[in-house]
């Protein structure tokens, strides 16, 4: 094949595709690792000043408010798991509350 013969000059279509890959990928690690380092420094944060319990609770936390699909349109298939999800979220909240005050009382008056 005669070198200028298959596009006049032109980069062939996979160098172009090759080239918008490379930068999707480093638009994606720009922001990716910065928020992967920031959130490995905060799990290791919490781990190390609060504890493994602790640190389960925020995983555990995180994991159930970001998995599930969440919506407060009544008309929504998924309207069951969303407030499924904020039900299960609000009584953690509360038992870790009583557990924490360990007898004492909530509210002084």
């Amino acid at each position: 094949m005669v070198a200028g013969a298959r596009g006049q000059g032109r980069p062939a279509r996979g160098l172009q595709s090759g080239e918008q890959a490379v930068v999707a990928l480093a638009t994606a690690l720009a922001w990716d690792l910065p928020f992967g380092l920031a959130l490995a420094w905060l799990v290791l944060a919490v781990l190390l000043r609060f504890g493994l319990v602790s640190t389960a609770v925020m995983l555990l936390y995180t994991d159930f408010m970001t998995r599930p699909p969440a919506t407060l349109d009544a008309g929504s298939w998924y309207i069951v798991i969303s407030v499924l999800t904020l039900v299960l979220v609000g009584a953690m909240t509360a038992y870790g509350f009583v557990v924490a005050l360990a007898g004492q009382r909530a509210f002084v008056e």
